[in-house]
């Protein structure tokens, strides 16, 4: 059995436990990534989304998950802690605690609807000083807000969106595009290029389109366009984005991958969230039972063994999220 070490670019532990203060990281009734889980995966990092809807809970619901987040390093330090960046190489050796950063999930945490954008730039500005090293953010999720179209949505990126990408220019926080309209992802990357921002772009939780037609999978173009900067695609485990009847499909997402030049890019994205509101879809799991939960990762290593060799496996499970994380934040703390 392939036990390799394990960074997993989305899980939404941290609303979990801002929506139920019952809650605990260690429930494993209740959410796919709780410290058990990880620890029997061998998950060396763990990025935690804050995720919101849009709404006009927005940012409170913000706040309260970077409550959660801070709690979660103070009273349970003995499993989770943010490492600097230049221990990254040491941390896929260490099995006794899960490193983690956090992402954004959703730009309408930073900034309602309503409010003046200056509002939002500051909590991101706040957040940076607080916690330095923020993976990603998604300018959406489902729906479309002032930002531009989530996926959805058939929208563009907007003014508001250009603001924020400028804004995020030479920060070291990525892009992300997994909840994104194909509109807005195509508007992204091309505003980034045409006006030549430091910003790289990932997929923290998606797949592929080719494979499961699924408007939150990636099309071939964009999986180019994500490989040609040395971005990250991360395998998303849900149900509906791997195949509606048949969990194997999982491999075949993982080789299309590799054959489509975007190895070097490759990394899990799990997507767990709490199973308590959101279990299942009309008596239908959203995951299968074999991805139910982080414990799955050395069996999902196991079944593409076949396919990949040690290397490969090894780029898929942890290296080339490494990688990614130690170029975006440069390792100048190391010197």
């Amino acid at each position: 059995m392939m036990n390799f070490p394990v960074v997993d670019l989305h899980c939404d532990l941290l609303s979990y436990l801002a929506q139920y203060p019952d809650g605990s990281p260690n429930d494993t009734d209740e959410i796919g990534c709780a410290i058990p889980f990880l620890q029997k995966g061998n998950v060396c990092v763990q990025i935690m989304a804050v995720y919101t809807p849009t709404g006009p809970e927005s940012t409170k619901l913000y706040d309260l998950q970077m409550t959660a987040y801070h709690k979660l390093l103070k009273h349970y330090h003995k499993y989770f802690y943010q490492p600097e960046p230049h221990t990254l190489d040491d941390v896929a050796a260490r099995g006794d605690r899960t490193a983690t950063f956090l992402a954004i999930e959703n730009g309408s945490g930073l900034c309602l609807e309503d409010e003046p954008l200056d509002k939002g730039l500051q909590r991101l500005d706040q957040l940076i000083r607080d916690y330095r090293h923020i993976l990603y953010i998604s300018l959406t999720h489902h729906d479309e807000n002032r930002f531009g179209g989530g996926n959805k949505a058939t929208a563009g990126l907007k003014p508001d969106g250009k603001h924020l990408l400028e804004f995020l220019s030479g920060k070291k926080i990525a892009v992300d595009l997994s909840h994104t309209s194909d509109a807005l992802a195509y508007d992204i990357v091309n505003y980034i290029h045409h006006k030549g921002l430091d910003i790289p772009f990932i997929a923290s939780h998606s797949n592929f389109r080719s494979v499961c037609a699924h408007n939150r999978n990636l099309p071939d173009d964009l999986v180019s366009a994500i490989a040609a900067q040395n971005g990250l695609i991360g395998m998303n485990l849900l149900r509906p984005y791997i195949h509606p009847d048949d969990p194997a499909v999982l491999k075949t997402h993982i080789r299309y991958g590799f054959e489509q030049g975007a190895g070097h890019c490759m990394a899990m994205g799990a997507d767990f969230f709490a199973t308590r509101e959101y279990g299942n879809t009309h008596g239908v799991p959203f995951f299968y039972e074999e991805h139910q939960d982080a414990s799955c990762y050395p069996g999902i290593l196991n079944s593409v063994s076949d396919a990949l060799g040690v290397a490969e496996l090894k780029a898929l499970a942890y290296e080339n999220a490494v990688r990614f994380m130690q170029q975006l934040w440069s390792v100048e703390e190391k010197a």
